[in-house]
């Protein structure tokens, strides 16, 4: 072998050693027209051995090449910032290898004709994926772990949660069951933070069908489903042992705002008779609406977890009207209290559905008390005066 200089016609230039037929072979270094350029060993013309192909400043492959062939072991820059470095074969990347994508993504595993085949794992700037992969895509049994501590763990399909799986979400909640285009799908149990179960039917991540709702306190729905909520005929049993059978009644649709909070567009009658326009969440009343209490009178306000919560307001059949800050279904806060009966409105503090702290009366005639309540009960009043306001309780 011999050192040569060979300029080609169509501007590709080597320099290296050559064989008898003046081919490249050994050491030796070719530029390309476009710019490109190689460096590393030759074997009768071609890329033969360890070497270093250069594309652009910004794009390189540095390793093993058989018959002009990336084959072997090599690592592949790219022009975005990914990296490649592992296995190749027949010029793909084929057998053990990691890419480290320019935006945080990690993938290490088996790679099968240039694309994610067999065990691997694929870590995330939120989170990582641990299992088996075919033509690029999450296939078979695997976990994924997300940032938030949630976790998933269960067969995927092209990609996505299909077939058995566990959810492990980071608000101590999880869900065991069928899972389909990462969906809760078919047969699951969900198990709530608060100690709530439902066992059943899923549609599109929502209860749907048969199912039965399982309380903290002993008591059990077991019924039918629709789109998240019970609608049709259902049985409940109450922590004493009583039980009632019923059908619930919707006139309207069910609209999703999100993850888990839904609004039905119309009136849901329970089978008390009492009737909700608004929104739910995790089947409860939740956010705003409006509650029609069969008998008793109408709420329209705020509701956090199945009972008033916020700000609302509280007309009784009677008249008798209260405004202001709720807690768990009593009054609780700041609020006004206007009676039918006799014309008085009180505006103070509640404690617990009472009167507890400081407030002012209004009497009739227009003069008012300033009072102090402990617990519903009358501890002091002073003298009525004309000049108190009795909307913001100066």
């Amino acid at each position: 072998m011999t050192e040569k200089t060979v300029e080609f016609p169509n501007g590709l230039r080597y320099d290296g050693k050559v064989n008898k037929q003046g081919l490249p072979h050994g050491a030796g270094k070719v530029v390309y027209p476009d710019g490109s350029s190689y460096v590393g060993e030759w074997k009768d013309g071609m890329r033969q051995g360890q070497g270093a192909l250069y594309v652009s400043a910004d794009e390189q492959f540095e390793g093993d090449w058989v018959d002009n062939k990336k084959e072997g072991r090599g690592t592949y820059k790219f022009p975005n910032g990914d990296v490649f470095d592992g296995c190749y074969l027949n010029d793909k990347r084929h057998g053990t290898g990691t890419y480290r994508h320019a935006n945080g993504v990690l993938y290490e595993g088996n790679w099968e004709d240039g694309l994610r085949s067999g065990q691997g794992t694929e870590t995330y700037p939120n989170g990582d994926k641990q299992g088996s992969w075919s033509f690029d895509l999450k296939q078979g049994y695997g976990t994924m772990t997300f940032s938030n501590g949630s976790q998933y763990i269960g067969f995927w399909d092209k990609g996505v949660k299909s077939g058995a799986g566990k959810m492990l979400l980071s608000d101590g909640s999880r869900y065991e069951g069928e899972m389909f285009g990462d969906r809760r799908d078919g047969k699951g149990v969900y198990h709530y933070p608060s100690g709530t179960t439902y066992q059943g039917d899923w549609v599109n991540d929502l209860r749907h069908g048969e199912g039965q709702m399982s309380f903290p306190n002993g008591e059990v729905y077991k019924g039918q489903w629709n789109k998240g909520h019970r609608e049709g005929e259902g049985e409940a049993v109450y922590a004493d042992g009583s039980q009632t059978s019923d059908m619930v009644e919707v006139d309207g649709s069910w609209l999703l705002l999100g993850y888990d909070r839904l609004l039905f567009e119309g009136i849901y009658t329970f089978s008390n008779l009492d009737t909700y326009d608004g929104e739910w969440k995790n089947d409860l009343v939740d956010g705003r609406g409006v509650y029609n209490s069969h008998g008793n009178g109408v709420y329209t306000g705020e509701f956090k977890d199945g009972k008033r919560n916020g700000q609302g307001t509280f007309i009784h059949v009677n008249g008798d009207e209260y405004t202001g800050e709720w807690l768990d279904d009593k009054p609780h806060g700041r609020g006004v209290y206007k009676s039918s009966r006799d014309g008085s409105v009180f505006s103070g503090e509640w404690r617990e559905g009472k009167r507890h702290g400081n407030g002012i009366l209004q009497l009739f005639d227009g003069s008012t008390c300033r009072d102090e309540w402990y617990r519903g009960v009358l501890a002091v009043r002073f003298m009525p005066t004309q000049d108190m306001n009795v909307e913001n309780g100066m």
